[in-house]
């Protein structure tokens, strides 16, 4: 009867513990919700709005800290150049909180460095393009495209010597084609044509 009495004497504080809980729980203030339905609790173990309180604050308790985890593994996984990965569990914890700071700060993180790997996988790409056009002696695409690869990527060492390699080849077949023009022509009889086609490629060369 004595602990009945007690619990009727307690209840309105411990309702005034719920409430405060609710409201710090609704604030994100975790903790300190924990405290107040553990207060509540112990005014009046059997009331059950601060047994239920203190069940969905442990629950929120628990899913924070696996934000929290989820948070240093993305980051993690972002400096182990695993973008995806890190971006796959920042899409948990926005999903939960889509103001998070931290989260929104490594998401941009993530984007930047998609972007990144996505230019230099396109840069690889077109180098291998090139270094085959360059081995077909099709050298006019071959520097078209390494022109706007230097465009693209200013200061790249291996299309600047890409480039400088494709010009003076290029430069080496009209020279032996020219030749190889002049010679025929010499060939056929066409001499002043010859010595025309030898003056201007000695002009150039």
């Amino acid at each position: 009867a004595n602990t009945e009495l007690r619990r009727l004497l307690n209840r309105p504080t411990a309702e005034l513990f719920v409430e405060k809980a609710r409201a710090l729980l609704s604030e994100g203030k975790f903790k300190e919700a924990k405290s107040a339905a553990e207060g509540a609790l112990q005014l009046d173990s059997s009331y059950i709005p601060a047994q239920e309180v203190d069940r969905v604050v442990a629950l929120e308790i628990e899913r924070a800290r696996v934000r929290a985890e989820n948070l240093e593994v993305a980051s993690q996984r972002l400096a182990e150049g695993l973008p995806d990965e890190a971006e796959a569990l920042l899409a948990t914890v926005l999903q939960a909180e889509p103001h998070n700071e931290r989260a929104l700060a490594l998401q941009q993180q993530v984007e930047v460095e998609k972007a990144e790997r996505q230019s230099r996988e396109r840069l690889a790409e077109s180098l291998r393009q090139a270094r085959g056009l360059w081995t077909q002696q099709n050298y006019g695409e071959c520097i078209a495209l390494l022109v706007g690869l230097e465009k693209a990527f200013p200061g790249h060492d291996e299309i600047s010597r890409l480039l400088e390699s494709a010009r003076e080849d290029q430069i080496e077949q009209y020279k032996q084609q020219g030749l190889l023009e002049s010679r025929n022509l010499l060939a056929g009889g066409c001499h002043e044509e010859c010595l025309a086609l030898l003056g201007n490629l000695q002009k150039e060369f």
